[in-house]
């Protein structure tokens, strides 16, 4: 099994219903959104051996294969919970894994947002969530006088404060890595000066395992 295709460029991912099961199916890594760790398969939620990576896809997404769904519980297309194993995506498992870890960190990170170490003043910690939500980069803020009193935060108070906030997230060295590069590109974008701040992006967030199948 191929980890990448020439013609698209596009890093490949072989994923199966339950992590023991022969029948897979090749997905576009972009197209697996939820990622964690869970011993726990989808569909009949069968316990494995040990915690597996899983994520989410749409059972109609694949590129090539098949996979161990029925779509009789309702109209298709369904958003399927998968398991991804490094027996199969040996060639990619690096890219895979940097792709797994980033989106867990992202995730406990917004889920942690309201949770801002002691000792911020109430504009600080207001900075800290617009750090989390990507405001700065996204340009969310447009006015001046907000942006300006932001801007008045002391610098290394709040890379203090976002080293506290990420070490009690308990994520891999690429998590870690992760979320400050997120908070140097926010400081970076609030900091600059009017037309070069950094432009809007589209960017994808990770699906929630709550209500999936």
């Amino acid at each position: 099994m191929e980890a990448t295709t020439k013609r698209h460029q596009r890093i490949v991912v072989w994923v199966r219903r339950q992590f023991y099961q022969r029948e897979s199916a090749a997905y576009d890594l972009e197209d697996i959104e939820g990622w964690h760790q869970s011993n726990v398969s989808g569909g009949v939620h069968a316990k494995a051996n040990r915690k597996y990576w899983h994520g989410y896809v749409w059972c109609n997404g694949m590129i090539e294969g098949s996979i161990a769904h029925s779509c009789e519980h309702g109209p298709p297309p369904h958003r399927i919970k998968v398991c991804i194993t490094k027996n199969i995506n040996k060639d990619a498992w690096p890219l895979i894994l940097k792709a797994a870890e980033t989106s867990v960190a992202e995730d406990r990170m917004r889920r942690s947002r309201s949770r801002s170490p002691a000792g911020l003043s109430k504009r600080a910690r207001k900075v800290m969530e617009c750090i989390i939500d990507r405001k700065f980069s996204r340009r969310i803020i447009r006015k001046e006088e907000r942006l300006d009193r932001f801007r008045s935060v002391d610098k290394a108070k709040l890379e203090d404060a976002w080293s506290r906030f990420v070490e009690r997230l308990n994520l891999s060295p690429t998590g870690v890595q992760h979320l400050q590069s997120i908070f140097v590109e926010e400081v970076t974008a609030l900091h600059a000066p009017g037309d070069a701040r950094a432009r809007p992006t589209n960017r994808r967030r990770a699906a929630s395992p709550i209500g999936q199948k």
